[in-house]
């Protein structure tokens, strides 16, 4: 009986040695390193997103509903209102974006109730709306091989679109089981077709099938759980990178939903206090936020 609890503790430790050698590893940085961040502000925006192509940088800011855009360096190149005046609506309100193959860029319009397309150079295209889609408050956008996917937190659904418009499913609904959700934020899919969710006030990042069937949650690293994780991207190796607000800091996971890495402010006064948007380039291995606080960008380098 002594032997066999000699060693089951033994076993035990062993495991936990395993876990405690991951996760200091993963929490210090070891294989992402800090690059710079932006001189130009615009604090305390409740709202703001992020989305990235090769050579641009496209932030929306909610409250002074601006598209500002920004080279990999961080230097500001424009900007432009994040809504068409041309259709005399209320000013708009912008909280995710999306780019397709083309470059042009989604904007989903809390205020509206649409999503605006425009150009690279923001000359805009047109709207779902006026293509006839039907949403309540679209909040978080994704694009993925011509389809756009919208979070819609009036009925805590999230629905998918051909580019003209037209509903192509939809699936969710309030609660809190897998599949369920309250108050998305954010949207990717992968390169397996499967969904990323960042199920904001639940307090978890869900993966789900192309068709909306529960897989898995991703998990925090042992001691750590989700707070309020606001959005959430994936590289071209499916990995998945999720901001979360109130722990302040950025959580990276492998393609199998396992735990990898983390990037926080550690107390430097330069990176964001408080990140609520992200965006990863793949091909410069460099990771883009933004911060609720302060409204600057910061990036990141990390290692394959």
């Amino acid at each position: 009986m002594v032997t066999t609890l000699v060693a089951l503790a033994m076993f035990i430790w062993a495991l936990e040695q395993i876990e405690q050698s991951r996760t200091p590893a993963g929490r210090s940085g070891s294989s992402i390193r800090f690059l710079w961040t932006s001189s130009q502000t615009s604090p305390q925006d409740q709202f703001m997103a992020v989305v990235s192509s090769e050579k641009k940088i496209f932030v929306a800011e909610g409250t002074r509903a601006r598209i500002k855009v920004f080279d990999w360096n961080g230097d500001p190149l424009y900007s432009f209102d994040a809504w068409p005046k041309s259709l005399s609506i209320p000013r708009g309100y912008p909280t995710g974006l999306a780019l397709d193959d083309r470059n042009h860029l989604y904007v989903a319009d809390l205020r509206n109730r649409d999503v605006f397309v425009f150009d690279e150079a923001g000359s805009y295209l047109y709207s779902l709306k006026r293509r006839g889609a039907k949403l309540g408050r679209p909040t978080a956008l994704t694009y993925s091989h011509n389809k756009l996917y919208v979070s819609d937190t009036s009925d805590q659904t999230i629905k998918v679109f051909g580019l003209k418009g037209k509903l192509l499913e939809s699936f969710g609904g309030p609660g809190m089981l897998g599949g369920q959700f309250n108050f998305v934020t954010g949207l990717a899919v992968d390169g397996m077709g499967r969904i990323l969710v960042a199920d904001s006030n639940n307090h978890r990042v869900q993966v789900l099938s192309r068709t909306g069937r529960f897989i898995r949650d991703l998990r925090p690293p042992k001691g750590l759980r989700f707070s309020l994780p606001r959005a959430v991207v994936v590289d071209n190796l499916s990995r998945a990178y999720v901001v979360d607000t109130f722990n302040k800091m950025g959580l990276i996971f492998d393609s199998d939903g396992r735990y990898v890495n983390s990037f926080e402010n550690a107390d430097n006064e330069d990176l964001p206090t408080m990140p609520n948007a992200i965006a990863v380039d793949s091909r410069r291995r460099r990771i883009v936020l933004t911060d609720k606080i302060t409204g600057r960008l910061s990036a990141w380098e990390f290692g394959e």
